[in-house]
């Protein structure tokens, strides 16, 4: 088996959000609805590191994990692992 380790380092931003999730008020009154704020994503950093270990020509093992950290924006951190078998055809 061959085995090919890697990595990334990145940076992704969130455009486009909008500044409210929801906007609560009563059916048929004029009254001003509650806004109620959601998170500005913002700007966050990542990395990520796996390996790929091929079994043959068409089948392989992967694994992967990442890592995110807010740069900008709402504190927020992200944490994730990925296992699974590629196959190609």
């Amino acid at each position: 088996a061959r085995i090919h380790p890697w990595a990334t380092l990145g940076l992704q931003d969130t455009i486009g959000e909008k500044a409210n999730a929801v906007a609560v008020g009563q059916p048929g009154s004029n009254a001003q609805s509650q806004a109620y704020p959601t998170h500005e994503l913002g700007l966050a950093a990542t990395l990520d590191v796996g390996v790929e270990a091929e079994l043959n020509e068409r089948a392989s093992l992967f694994g992967a994990l990442s890592y995110g950290h807010s740069v900008d924006g709402s504190e927020s951190e992200q944490r994730q692992v990925d296992l699974g078998v590629r196959i190609r055809w």
